[in-house]
């Protein structure tokens, strides 16, 4: 349960966090597919994200604990798309694109249907419409808007969240790097992330909204970790938009995006 207060999530009532519930689902997906390592990774972040829900009462996790773990993870993740063998610029690039990418969809977890609405958006477009975890995403938000019975919480916003990363390092030519010349794959790796701006528009929603909060924070001299009320969708609802609608114009941003890019 995650109880009301000043933080990220803007509700009167304790809300049960129930996102381990698409661990099975996505699971399953990843283990059909021959996706074993991502699906490690999944059940790895999933579990600890679930740990971490059970404790918000006390104050979650320590953050430490929770960097790590992830870290691992978005390192496993962006091993599959770019060897660590190699010279291990494109390596570290994506892993911190991964890791970038899970914390900002677990960060989106704030407002009713935002983070199921994106998610949802950005696989479904990314993978045309084949993909598990999108689904499993837009079937979570008929739970969570218009009215939020549940959240996900970070055990669904991990597990969402490293699917989105996993998509998104698919988008970047980053297999083709290990094999040019070491002299070359700084360039190569600094060209590829430079197209990123086109690669990675069924996700720049929530690139854009990590990148904007952790700036403010950091501006603020607040901890980038602990959450508040500085996210694009608690801005547009100061500035008078419907909390119902918040869900609709962001889900449907990231699935214009989404299309601009397909």
């Amino acid at each position: 349960m995650d109880p009301p207060g000043p933080g990220r999530k803007q509700h009167r009532h304790a809300t049960p966090l129930v996102g381990i519930v698409l661990l099975p689902v996505l699971l399953l997906w990843q283990i059909m597919g021959s996706h074993y390592v991502l699906a490690a990774a999944t059940a790895m972040v999933s579990v600890l994200g679930y740990l971490d829900d059970r404790r918000k009462v006390q104050g979650g996790l320590l953050v430490h604990s929770k960097t790590i773990v992830l870290a691992l993870a978005a390192m496993a993740v962006a091993a599959q798309h770019a060897s660590p063998l190699q010279p291990p610029f494109a390596f570290c690039c994506a892993s911190l694109l991964a890791f970038v990418l899970v914390n900002a969809t677990n960060f989106l977890d704030n407002t009713n249907g935002v983070c199921a609405s994106i998610t949802a958006a950005s696989l479904l477009t990314v993978h045309r419409g084949n993909d598990a975890s999108g689904f499993a995403a837009l079937g979570f938000l008929c739970c969570n808007w218009p009215r939020a019975l549940v959240f996900l919480g970070d055990a669904g916003a991990y597990a969402l969240g490293l699917c989105v990363a996993d998509a998104a390092l698919g988008q970047l030519p980053l297999s083709t790097l290990a094999m040019r010349p070491f002299t070359g794959q700084i360039e190569a790796t600094y060209h590829a992330f430079l197209s990123g701006a086109f690669l990675l528009l069924p996700f720049m929603v929530q690139l854009v909204d990590f990148t904007q909060v952790l700036c403010v924070r950091l501006w603020l001299g607040s901890p980038p970790w602990v959450g508040d009320q500085l996210h694009l969708t608690h801005r547009v609802e100061r500035l008078g938009l419907p909390r119902v609608l918040v869900a609709p114009l962001f889900g449907g941003t990231a699935l214009a995006l989404g299309w601009c890019f397909a």
